[in-house]
């Protein structure tokens, strides 16, 4: 669906598109896109301004008053504005793309004039106003109205007709075009899920081993850590044996998983009831235990039961024909391995070679952003921010447990899955409570004959490890909570929808 309305100056063609999309909003229908509006100075228009329809955001695009090395007619441009609006409105997920307009002035921009050029050769669903110069060269992507003062009302009622017939053809395509499957997955003679495991504890070796030998060497606690590595390599190669025990004795080395493939991505669901209850099992004995380990590792298989991954992350795909797996993968890792059946593993494989074809925007021409170095600086800020919990003075140091805690949940959580986050809260919780609970301790004194509150007795430097100390609670409790509300997403769920 292409939709462009055309017409004179000031006839009204931004006022129909806003009320259009305002309607669109309301009835449920995603949009992004760009409106213009008027820049007003002393009672004149002086230039127009672009209007980010979600985010609300305004940028100056042409003006009267701010020079630029681009210029038309009476009007500086700026041109960068403009790209970094496109930019954005393309990139998110949407069923109708908004632009007002598509003429001569914002054709000045190269990188509009692809990004159009692109859109206009895909089967993105456009609505967009048209300059009248341009209706020749488009009329043959879609439908062009031409508003005037008298049919403001019939266009509007077209354009909406228009859109209810495509999601009824959308939602006809919908149900022809998926394919849904169970199967059950040998495990233990898996040999993509055993590599995978092996990377998994592999990582969390290093990971670990490198932030507790740093906290050691900190501590001055060096002649520790080779047996600090030892340790914590015994413990991961046990819970190796230990995961290849538990799908041989519970699972009977079988597992039942359910695929389902469309237009929009993939499904996958864990259906057997026995990993359902040995996940559910595993957080509620780590909590009653006060193993962290167990309640993590409970929390991440609870988050893994049902992962969506849309097209829009996928890059490559790799089918695997000797073993029956389809691997989507997007630029760094592999986000999902789809188990298929002998006997459909060609249909599906020829499906998503159309979807493929049909939706992926051409990965040349993609700017591929590595997400590695957000992900790492932010663990860095993460292990800064916690040596103020680690380095408490006395009275009021802690239980080296309670920091390690919300240190590897804090980097879980960034990494792995936000559930982790409920744990760095409770941490962080226990430590204010215990913090001042001493504070409000007695003490004797040893140089007097009485008792005294910890507060009255605290040094400038303990204020100012306490200062340290509630700037660092503040952001593991706020970055937490941030997170949980949906704003921020861990590494391993950036590329899927749980």
């Amino acid at each position: 669906m292409k939709i462009f309305i055309t017409g004179e100056p000031k006839i009204g063609k931004t006022t129909l598109i806003k009320e259009i999309s305002d309607i669109l909003m309301k009835r449920g229908v995603k949009i992004s896109g760009f409106i213009t509006s008027d820049l007003i100075s002393e009672g004149k228009r002086v230039g127009f301004n672009i209007v980010d329809i979600v985010t609300k955001e305004e940028r100056i695009f042409a003006s009267k008053n701010i020079e630029t090395k681009y210029k038309f007619g009476s009007y500086y441009l700026n041109i960068d504005n403009l790209d970094e609006i496109l930019n954005k409105i393309v990139k998110r997920d949407y069923e109708i793309l908004i632009i007002d307009e598509i003429g001569k002035m914002e054709f000045c921009s190269k990188n509009f004039r692809e990004k159009i050029n692109c859109l206009m050769k895909s089967d993105t669903n456009i609505l967009s106003t048209l300059h009248r110069d341009f209706v020749e060269n488009f009329k043959i992507y879609g439908k062009i109205f031409t508003l005037t003062s008298n049919n403001r009302k019939i266009i509007k009622n077209e354009i909406f007709k228009i859109n209810n017939q495509r999601r009824e053809n959308m939602n006809e395509q919908n149900k022809k075009r998926e394919i849904k499957w169970e199967i059950d997955i040998p495990l233990l003679n898996n040999k993509i899920l055993i590599r995978q495991m092996i990377m998994v504890f592999f990582i969390t070796y290093i990971i670990i081993s490198v932030l507790m030998s740093t906290i050691f060497l900190v501590q001055g606690e060096t002649e520790s850590i080779p047996m600090l590595l030892l340790m914590f390599f015994l413990v991961c190669l046990g819970l190796f044996v230990l995961s290849i025990l538990v799908m041989l004795l519970i699972f009977g080395n079988r597992m039942t998983l359910r695929f389902t493939v469309n237009d929009k991505g993939v499904l996958y669901e864990m259906v057997d009831k026995r990993g359902k209850k040995l996940t559910n099992l595993a957080i509620f004995s780590g909590v009653l235990s006060k193993k962290a380990t167990t309640t993590g590792s409970g929390l991440i298989a609870k988050s893994r039961e049902a992962v969506f991954i849309n097209y829009k992350n996928i890059i490559k795909l790799v089918p695997k024909d000797k073993e029956n797996v389809i691997l989507l993968k997007n630029e760094w890792r592999t986000l999902l391995a789809i188990y298929c059946k002998e006997e459909n593993y060609n249909e599906v494989k020829e499906f998503l070679n159309e979807i493929f074809k049909e939706k992926m925007v051409n990965v040349n021409e993609r700017k591929i952003k590595n997400p590695l170095p957000k992900y790492i600086l932010l663990s860095l800020l993460t292990i800064i921010m916690s040596i103020p919990i680690f380095t408490l003075p006395y009275p009021f140091e802690i239980n080296l447990f309670v920091p390690i805690l919300i240190l590897f949940f804090t980097l879980g959580s960034i990494w792995l899955t936000r559930l982790l986050f409920f744990v760095t809260i409770g941490g962080s919780i226990y430590t204010i409570i215990f913090v001042v609970a001493k504070l409000f301790e007695k003490t004797e004194s040893f140089i007097f004959d009485r008792t005294y509150f910890w507060y009255e007795l605290i040094s400038v430097e303990d204020i100012f490890a306490l200062i340290l100390l509630s700037i660092s609670l503040l952001y593991f409790i706020s970055f937490s909570i941030y997170s949980l509300k949906g704003n921020f997403s861990s590494m391993l769920e950036r590329d899927s929808i749980y």
